[in-house]
């Protein structure tokens, strides 16, 4: 599933980031330098998920189409465009623990500072995975979320550079100042996401899609489009759910893509559930 394929790029990325440091390790590059430039790097990366992750649907379309009788072969094409959004950004997070933990845990104390920097790590985790998921993505949505937490990772950077580099005060101020503003200027030029075509539910409809651009001659994003104009739409900790109006006026329930109720052909259906617990 995309789920499942989601948290095996992330583990990778992570890993691969700690083995990434180790290789770095002989150079002897400044621990600062290094944990400034890969956090400024994230908050950029993090941006650029946003037109990739707004592809996937077209994306998921085509491969439903052309491979939908070869699943191993889907899985593993599926993996591929999972690995492009989520494995980079994972692998530069990856690199932020063993070298802050190559920061902290110096002296004599060395068990003490690692499991202080271990215990803070665990606490942040947890505390950014509630944040996003139980506050920030039903109040402000997945993709403001997204540019939020970049926003945030890049305020981590600036402090790094503030408080690690060996530079002149002004030239870590500049730094500073260039890391904050670029998250915001690419948010501003990159392109947003539609929430028709997030909330189309290709996994049911990609055939239907398919028939309905090739008998209007069109493109399938204006073929999805066809399917009605969203009057509402609402991110939740486990499910998108949205209301489309149609050309007739009438109107649809979707929930994470799938039609779930209508004021058309499911009003039989609707009205005998309510019916029958009386």
């Amino acid at each position: 599933s995309g789920t499942g394929a989601s948290s095996r790029c992330v583990i990778f990325g992570i890993s691969a980031g700690s083995f990434l440091v180790t290789r770095l390790e002989p150079l002897n590059l400044p621990t600062g330098r290094l944990l400034a430039g890969f956090t400024a790097a994230l908050s950029c990366v993090g941006l650029f998920t946003l037109p990739l992750l707004s592809q996937l649907p077209v994306w998921m379309m085509d491969l439903l189409l052309d491979f939908s009788n070869q699943w191993w072969l889907l899985q593993g094409i599926e993996l591929v465009l999972v690995g492009l959004v989520v494995a980079l950004p994972a692998t530069l997070m990856g690199t932020a623990f063993p070298l802050a933990a190559r920061l902290a845990v110096t002296g004599e104390r060395f068990t003490q500072s690692l499991g202080r920097l271990y215990a803070a790590n665990t606490a942040g985790n947890i505390a950014g995975s509630f944040c996003a998921g139980a506050l920030l993505i039903p109040a402000i949505g997945i993709e403001n979320t997204i540019a939020l937490a970049s926003q945030i990772v890049a305020v981590v950077s600036a402090l790094f550079c503030l408080a690690l580099l060996t530079e002149p005060k002004r030239v870590r101020l500049q730094l500073a100042g260039g890391i904050l503003v670029l998250p915001v200027l690419l948010f501003s030029v990159l392109p947003g996401w539609e929430q028709l075509m997030m909330n189309a539910g290709v996994y049911i409809y990609a055939g239907l899609y398919q028939r309905t651009a090739r008998t209007n001659q069109m493109d399938i994003r204006a073929a999805v489009k066809l399917s009605g104009k969203t009057i509402y739409y609402k991110e939740g900790i486990s499910a998108t759910v949205s209301v489309r109006e149609l050309h007739s006026g009438d109107r649809v329930l979707v929930i994470n893509g799938k039609t779930d109720a209508s004021s058309v052909s499911d009003m039989k259906t609707q009205r005998m559930m309510g019916h029958l617990p009386m």
